[in-house]
């Protein structure tokens, strides 16, 4: 049956990828929007040989074909009256060519969140519960799913139209002063909900590609017994408890030098990235090298912990004192294994913090993060006002935008 709809027509009509990249053995693609049964018409067989798109709540079998051209086989569903999900094979090339096929349709692409985001409004959530939904569906623990539950209700919506009502009356003191509460109350919360970052740093030849294959259970970094191994960074996610961490392994830190070669001035490069958007570091240094304690790289912000390896060869030196700027001081073996478990409990003091209501108001998507700080140093209660009422009523900006893929499933546990 000829289409009376032309490829090049743009049209109300909307899809977006809901599946994870990569091979897999089924994607599936959404389409949805008033346009899109011209669409399906246009692009879809049934096996009967019938056009166009299924009913509502029924399904079918048929093929995507591109003119006379058949490009997969798939199963169309109807999920709502103007929503169809198209279940084809995995592999990403057949997913890019349908996707391709639809722009040639005039379908505008949207990120999933994107569209999670408008099905949500659609459905008369505020901003700030469609963030708790969208947000609920990246944490990578249990913990994060349950208190973003609470944020629109009791958490920071309930905290946000308090303040609204009573803004007259706070002092702008007290107002900034539990702003600044919230902020560090969401920077522990924020690894319940996404990885805590670890970066494995110090030295060539201290053992930090051993360290995080220990940490992570098994081998992913090479390990020679000469400086210079790794100039590729690693990285390998694991649990600790209730947190998710992603671990970096890093080419070894060397005093800059004007002879080195051009992979290695890269390498030092990256290392110094990735110190940069750590959220934790991990300094690892060689007990048996007989030298100094190092000091924390002053150029970081994130906690660092001074880690003596190879103590099954000498014992570790003593502790560093935390004017030296190490949050700890851990002495472990990482090729035996011996003192991990003392590690594990140092991240964890470090990360974890005292305990957090469950009710407790907290940030957990930049745009609140951005007003909430606007909101600690607003000059007048006008200004508050609008920065609140942006915070309740939107635009939610671009963190819908944003597609957290969640914890490896192969995620080795500490």
């Amino acid at each position: 049956m000829p289409s009376c709809i032309e490829p090049s027509s743009s049209r109300r009509c909307a899809a977006c990828v809901t599946t994870a990249k990569g091979p897999a053995a089924i994607a599936t693609i959404e389409l949805h929007g008033r346009d899109a049964p011209a669409v399906l018409d246009a692009v879809f067989r049934s096996t009967s040989g019938r056009a166009g798109p299924t009913p509502p709540g029924q399904v079918a079998v048929g093929w995507i074909i591109d003119g006379s051209q058949r490009v997969d086989q798939v199963v169309l569903a109807c999920e709502d009256p103007d929503r169809w999900a198209i279940h084809c094979h995995g592999s990403p090339l057949l997913v890019e060519r349908i996707v391709g096929l639809l722009i040639r349709w005039g379908v505008r692409i949207v990120p999933f969140e994107v569209a999670l985001a408008e099905r949500f409004a659609a459905e008369g959530l505020d901003p700030i519960g469609i963030e708790a939904r969208l947000a609920q569906a990246r944490a990578v623990t249990l913990d994060g799913v349950r208190r973003i539950a609470s944020q629109p209700t009791s958490g920071l919506g309930a905290w946000a139209r308090g303040l609204v009502s009573s803004l007259d009356e706070i002092e702008l003191d007290d107002l900034r002063r539990c702003c600044r509460e919230v902020l560090a109350r969401s920077r522990v919360a924020a690894w319940m909900l996404r990885p805590c970052i670890v970066a494995i740093i110090g030295p060539p030849n201290s053992g930090k590609s051993t360290l995080l294959n220990a940490l992570a259970g098994r081998t992913l970094a090479l390990v020679a017994d000469y400086p210079g191994t790794t100039r590729d960074y690693v990285t390998a996610t694991c649990h600790l408890g209730s947190l998710v961490l992603e671990l970096t392994d890093t080419a070894g830190l060397e005093v800059p030098s004007p002879s080195a070669n051009e992979p290695d001035q890269a390498a030092q490069e990256h290392t110094r990235r990735v110190i940069e958007r750590a959220d934790l570091l991990v300094w690892v240094a060689d007990a048996a090298a007989q030298g100094p304690a190092p000091i924390r790289p002053p150029a970081a912000e994130a906690p660092a912990i001074l880690v003596w390896n190879k103590t099954d060869l000498v014992p570790a030196p003593a502790g560093a004192p935390k004017a030296s700027g190490w949050a700890e001081t851990v002495g472990l073996s990482a090729l035996t294994g011996q003192g991990l478990d003392r590690l594990a409990e140092a991240i964890r003091r470090i990360t974890t913090g005292p305990a957090i209501p469950s009710d407790a108001p907290v940030v957990f998507t930049d745009r609140q993060r951005h007003l909430v700080e606007q909101l600690a140093v607003a000059p007048s209660r006008a200004v508050a006002r609008d920065l609140l009422k942006t915070l309740l009523e939107g635009p939610l900006g671009g963190d819908a935008d944003r597609c957290d893929p969640g914890p490896n499933p192969s995620a080795g546990r500490l």
